[in-house]
């Protein structure tokens, strides 16, 4: 399994806004990521937005030996 994950800022629309309760154009954390197998399958594609007042980021990162 590998991801690839990108995070930009990103201004919110009218419809992301109001789940979000926040302003339109308001300034967000965007995380987009695409999981997929060995042979570049993907399985997975995820968008989270997050407000700049209300979230933590955590990352802990290790390998295997």
């Amino acid at each position: 399994f590998r991801a690839l994950q990108l995070l930009r800022s990103w201004l919110l629309n009218p419809e992301h806004a109001q789940l979000l309760k926040a302003k339109e154009a308001y300034a967000v954390l965007l995380v987009e990521r695409l999981g997929s197998l060995r042979y570049c399958h993907a399985i997975e594609f995820s968008q989270s937005y997050y407000r700049g007042d209300v979230y933590d980021f955590v990352a802990e990162l290790s390998t295997s030996t």
